[in-house]
């Protein structure tokens, strides 16, 4: 990110995905600034950090989740004879591509919008497609 931002790449016309796997970027006991690292390129990698979205994870707690999860630990067990146990790596996984679902449903809603006409269509600016992602609840 810092490379890029420095070669002076625009980077309003990307975006990056920060996979934090568990969710230590995003505060913990520390402040929640995962671009820092202590070095000279802090402030770079601040700047760069806008065209980010952080991936974490949300542990479900609804009646659903848990359904599912006992279904599929039977399942799993009874056709192939092999035992899922609870583990956090499996709600991480599921939890990205959530998180990414949500990013492709934004951005599909934000470009549908944009369209007028015949021809392309101008790529939407981050935070456009950011606020659509906002007070969503995705299952």
């Amino acid at each position: 990110m810092v490379q890029f931002w420095k070669e002076g790449a625009d980077l309003e016309n990307f975006v990056f995905f920060f996979i934090d796997l568990f969710a230590e970027g995003l505060g913990g006991g520390r402040s929640a600034r995962p671009w820092y690292q202590g070095d000279q390129d802090d402030h770079a990698a601040k700047l760069a950090f806008r065209s980010v979205k952080v991936l974490t994870y949300m542990e479900p707690h609804n009646p659903e989740y848990f359904q599912f999860v006992e279904t599929l630990k039977r399942d799993a067990k009874e056709s192939f004879n092999f035992t899922i146990k609870d583990s956090l790596y499996n709600l991480v996984a599921a939890s990205f591509y959530d998180g990414v679902m949500l990013y492709s449903q934004a951005l599909n809603e934000t470009l549908s919008q944009q369209r007028t006409g015949p021809g392309p269509i101008k790529r939407p600016k981050g935070d456009l497609v950011t606020r659509r992602m906002w007070n969503r609840t995705f299952s």
